[in-house]
C-alpha cells in the first residue's frame, strides 16, 4: 500500500457487493484497493487490465489522455 500512496493517482471509486474499491492508476496500470463496507480494513489489492477499468469505470470517470 506504501507503493500506491506514494506513486499512484487517485482516478475513481465505486462500490461493488459488500466492498468499497478505489482505483488508482499507477507506472500505465491501473490498481483496485477493495476496503470493507465501513472503509476501515484492505480485502485485496488488485491489478487490473484497461479493459476491465472502462467496463467498471466508464460512467464515473474520464479516462482520456491528453
Amino acid at each position: 500500500m506504501d507503493l500506491i500512496n506514494n506513486y499512484g493517482l487517485f482516478a475513481g471509486n465505486r462500490v461493488y457487493y459488500n466492498h468499497k474499491v478505489n482505483l488508482y492508476s499507477l507506472n500505465q496500470f491501473f490498481v483496485e484497493v477493495h476496503l470493507t463496507i465501513n472503509g476501515d480494513e484492505i480485502d485485496q489489492i488488485l491489478s487490473v487490465n484497461d479493459s476491465y477499468v472502462f467496463n467498471a469505470y466508464h460512467e464515473r470517470i474520464n479516462l482520456k489522455y491528453d
